[in-house]
């Protein structure tokens, strides 16, 4: 406590303005990124506002470590290293206090498989020398909603699409279907998709498929 004394009594208001203004930066950073942490849809992206913390808080640092060695920069350089080392710290943290709280949205949330298990959805095999654009085509069609500025969203009941390595030659697709998809809105999906002349085989289960 007394060096932090003796250093803001040696500092010029100026020095000591612009110190405060990046020490209010990185923590609003810091605010800022905890809440994307929290707020994620799932543990995967939480991970990457933890990587985009980390990322931020390196270049900030070497910016720092770049103007130490030169006198005239060397304050300014040190300032940038406490903002980095502020902003990392005051991050991880708090988001390791939040998940220890359960306040964490993502953290009870149970992991969804791309890959149905059997009732839970389609393994769709196509026949010999189906090609890329024939399955795109079909996809797009049956299984995707119209394209817009968002995106490509799935159409409604289908909750995830996959596709597989080839099973005997044939190439393979898997969907994962919604629990509250009726079971005549399932026999109409399945109806429509026996209807592609492409389609050779549609079932619960997979043969021996792997996601790619």
């Amino acid at each position: 406590m007394r060096l932090l004394q003796i250093w803001m009594a040696r500092s010029s208001r100026t020095q000591l303005t612009t110190f405060f203004v990046l020490l209010a930066l990185s923590t609003g950073l810091s605010a800022w990124m905890v809440v994307a942490f929290t707020s994620a849809p799932a543990g995967y992206a939480a991970a990457y506002t933890t990587g985009g913390a980390y990322l931020f808080a390196s270049i900030i640092g070497l910016a720092g470590l770049v103007l130490i060695p030169w006198r005239q920069t060397r304050w300014f350089g040190l300032t940038l290293l406490v903002s980095a080392v502020w902003l990392i710290g005051s991050y991880a943290g708090l988001i390791n206090i939040l998940y220890r709280l359960d306040l964490v949205r993502w953290k009870s949330e149970r992991a969804v498989s791309l890959l149905p298990e059997h009732g839970d959805g389609y393994h769709i095999y196509f026949q010999h020398g189906t090609s890329n654009a024939q399955i795109e085509n079909f996809s797009d069609r049956l299984l995707h909603e119209p394209q817009s500025s968002r995106g490509r969203d799935l159409q409604t009941g289908i909750r995830s699409y996959a596709r597989l390595t080839p099973v005997d030659g044939r190439e393979v697709i898997a969907i994962g279907l919604q629990p509250s998809l009726t079971v005549n809105q399932r026999r109409d999906l399945c109806l429509r998709i026996r209807s592609e002349s492409i389609v050779a085989e549609i079932t619960e289960s997979s043969l021996s498929g792997h996601a790619r």
